[in-house]
């Protein structure tokens, strides 16, 4: 479970305001892209159990990434159910947007030992006018975030049975 406090990130210059179908009922729902959410890397390997027997960054003064050549890190998964507080403009108005998912989790090494996550925050249900106003308003501008909760998406059920590939040369057909 995340629990990452109150911290600057960068709001992505589009908030893509849609409608999605839940069963037969129409639902308000956005996405909003996320950068340059800065975490270390003790941080990345509490929040996101991130056991890996390499640490991005070399002992060097100061850190260095191992690989400052390779294409930032993607995380194949999603994160569900996650509660994202977003802090916008001067007044810190606060938007609550309670079971999102992040997708899209993209972790770029910083030279000085620090990793930025990009993301992007999927919301399903309805907001306040004046948050989705506001939320305008931040469009491509600093904003602060907070993140708690959640827990990675478990695959969902395969609409098409898979094959049974464990058979027999006996049981090929014959052509006639």
């Amino acid at each position: 479970m995340l629990s990452l406090k109150a911290r600057s990130a960068q709001m992505g210059p589009t908030i893509n305001d849609r409608t999605e179908m839940h069963g037969d009922e129409p639902t308000p729902a956005l996405d909003l892209s996320i950068s340059e959410f800065i975490v270390t890397q003790d941080e990345l390997d509490d929040q996101f159990q991130v056991n890996q027997p390499h640490r991005f960054f070399d002992k060097a003064k100061p850190p260095t990434p191992y690989w400052p050549t390779l294409e930032p890190f993607v995380i194949a998964h999603k994160l569900e159910g996650v509660s994202v507080r977003l802090l916008l403009g001067i007044d810190q108005h606060e938007v609550h947007l309670l079971d999102c998912k992040l997708k899209g989790i993209v972790l770029t090494p910083l030279t000085g030992g620090l990793i930025a996550l990009d993301f992007k925050v999927q919301h399903s249900g309805d907001i306040e006018d004046e948050d989705l106003g506001r939320l305008r308003q931040a469009k491509g501008h600093e904003i602060s975030i907070v993140l708690e909760g959640g827990t990675v998406e478990v695959a969902r059920k395969k609409s098409q049975p898979e094959l049974d590939l464990d058979h027999d040369a006996d049981d090929q057909p014959t052509v006639q």
